[in-house]
């Protein structure tokens, strides 16, 4: 997060603290579970992320993300991280909305 001093060096060590000490999940499936609790308050609403939702969307796109991959000549690609962009492009649910709102509210920690 910016301040008008430059950005929040100290949240951004905290972050990077945290993420560091963090064990990666082992799929893509299991990191979107972690989203089971993300909701971000906002003026007309609570929003949140429906997950069962999100991993029906990303069991449909998988196969056509590994044709796609391959078709690209990227085969060697890991189809999880190009689905994990994908995901954070949806329009909805939208989950760029409720991680980039988390990550700029002044209690993200």
């Amino acid at each position: 997060m910016s301040s008008e001093f430059g950005a929040d060096v100290a949240w951004m060590l905290e972050l990077e603290g945290r993420v560091r000490s963090t064990p990666m999940p082992s799929s893509l499936d299991v990191a979107l579970l972690y989203l089971v609790r993300a909701s971000l308050n906002t003026k007309d609403g609570v929003v949140s992320i429906d997950v069962p939702r999100l991993l029906n969307i990303v069991d449909a796109a998988r196969e056509n993300m590994e044709l796609r991959l391959r078709a690209e000549g990227l085969s060697g690609y890991p189809v999880d991280r190009a689905l994990a962009i994908y995901v954070y492009t949806l329009p909805d649910p939208a989950v760029f909305f409720v991680i980039n709102g988390l990550l700029r509210a002044p209690d993200r920690m």
